[in-house]
């Protein structure tokens, strides 16, 4: 009889901490858009400072993320786009705006090597024949 409340027991609270650790997870779907477009922005990076994982948006910015650390850290980055990085301390909205960042970049100058052409040409008038030749040419007209 022992063993049989034992093994209830066991059950119990096997089944107990388990529906406990479900109802700590809760998937939510968030977007991430451009701020001044409010266009989606797919392939947009995501990644959790507290677990070391992360995500990436499908095509219409969108992405699941599943809450369990109320501290969590979200980082959020796209090329071309301020980095920017969220908690779950307060409540957030669905959407998260990323703003656009411009980067000014040093002046580069490209030069061309034209070197192969002035040999080129050059080369040309050293097979020059001074010489003449006297050609015939016949005309018949019909």
């Amino acid at each position: 009889m022992n063993k049989l409340l034992l093994l209830v027991f066991i059950i119990a609270s096997e089944s107990f901490g388990f529906s406990q650790d479900l109802i700590s997870i809760s998937t939510k779907t968030y977007t991430v858009v451009d701020a001044e477009l409010k266009d989606p922005i797919p392939y947009a990076t995501i990644y959790s400072q507290t677990k070391g994982t992360g995500t990436v948006t499908n095509l219409k910015g969108q992405f699941n993320w599943n809450i369990r650390i109320p501290t969590d850290t979200l980082t959020l980055s796209f090329v071309g786009y301020e980095t920017q990085k969220f908690t779950f301390l307060n409540p957030l909205s669905d959407t998260f705006f990323l703003e656009p960042k411009t980067e000014l970049l040093k002046s580069a100058y490209v030069y061309g090597n034209n070197t192969f052409l002035y040999a080129m040409v050059s080369n040309c008038k050293k097979t020059k024949t001074e010489r003449s030749k006297t050609a015939k040419t016949f005309f018949s007209l019909e």
